[in-house]
């Protein structure tokens, strides 16, 4: 029995133009559209548990942040950070460091409370700048402003926290 043998043909378009690529857009990595961040991109919300350790008393307290966001630009993220309260010292500033990590890399911006007497609360604005950033976040710069709420749990140690980003 014979067998029919395909043949393919070629459709005149009738004036009708091609699309055509000219080149890669930026963010495109194989197999996934990685986003971009822009200066001063940043925008979002997150929430998570933390944990305070005090050590000597005259050096303040110390808080371990753990959690998730969502970053605009960034997408859905998991938060990891330190912050730090003043102690014995006659003014300063609070901070520490909020890392932002997902699929397309990581994000590390630096936080700066406002000056403050000795054993003052931690605050909860803060200035942040970029700090660094790895994968597609490897070249973000900015800075804006943060603020980060404790809220204690049944021990003052440990709670939860909620991050707002402007």
């Amino acid at each position: 029995m014979p067998r029919d043998r395909f043949r393919p043909t070629v459709d005149d378009l009738d004036g009708r133009l091609v699309p055509a690529v000219t080149g890669m857009p930026p963010g495109l990595m194989p197999g996934f559209l990685a986003p971009t961040v822009t200066q001063n991109g940043l925008h979002g919300s997150g929430a998570g548990a933390f944990a305070s350790h005090r050590g000597l008393p005259d050096l303040g307290t110390s808080y371990e942040l753990s959690g998730a966001a969502n970053v605009t630009k960034l997408g859905m993220v998991t938060v990891h950070g330190s912050l730090h309260s003043l102690g014995n010292i006659q003014s300063g500033q609070a901070g520490g460091t909020i890392t932002f990590v997902n699929q397309f890399g990581s994000l590390t911006i630096q936080l700066t409370g406002p000056t403050q007497g000795s054993f003052a609360p931690l605050p909860y604005h803060f200035t942040y700048d970029v700090l660094s950033g790895t994968g597609s976040y490897q070249h973000v710069r900015g800075s804006g402003m943060i603020d980060v709420r404790l809220y204690p749990g049944p021990t003052a140690m440990t709670g939860a926290f909620r991050l707002f980003i402007q």
